[in-house]
């Protein structure tokens, strides 16, 4: 539950930086990441309470919210790599598996695969496999979150 726990702080961060990036420049882009981190709020108490048809919902409706063209389009990526990895999470924890997988896939779909955002895709993703009781997939799956955190570390330690 700690690595879940750290992901969702990582989501949370990233998503008020963006909005603090998007408010200084005042346009409409402050208005979706409000939105996104009011969703992404609302679903972790959600989740953290039982109300996980609720954190469900609010996630998938953030997700079919069309981001501002003045965004990044990077940084819209790792917006809704976030919600997936959330969505995610929230699938698995109603016993939804396939739903997980769904999920996870289509975060990593989108790209970005060396940031820790595809790493909690994977971690995710290993998670669904598990409970599947799919020990080689769950382990690959794992290996590649590994993969990337450490690439990360190195970078982080290079950059020192």
């Amino acid at each position: 539950m700690n690595v879940r726990a750290s992901a969702w702080f990582v989501g949370v961060v990233t998503a008020i930086a963006l909005i603090v990036f998007a408010c200084a420049r005042g346009d409409r882009a402050a208005e979706y990441l409000t939105h996104v981190e009011e969703a992404q709020h609302s679903a972790s108490l959600d989740a953290a309470t039982g109300e996980l048809g609720r954190a469900r919902t609010l996630l998938l409706n953030a997700l079919a919210l069309q981001a501002p063209d003045e965004l990044a389009s990077e940084d819209v990526r790792r917006i809704r790599q976030d919600l997936y990895f959330l969505l995610a999470s929230v699938e698995l924890e109603t016993g939804n598996d396939e739903r997980a997988l769904e999920a996870a896939d289509a975060g990593i779909a989108l790209g970005g695969e060396r940031e820790i955002f595809a790493a909690n895709l994977w971690l995710v993703k290993g998670q669904a496999f598990e409970s599947q009781g799919r020990a080689v997939e769950a382990a690959r799956a794992y290996h590649r979150a590994l993969e990337i955190n450490a690439a990360l570390f190195v970078e982080a330690m290079e950059a020192q």
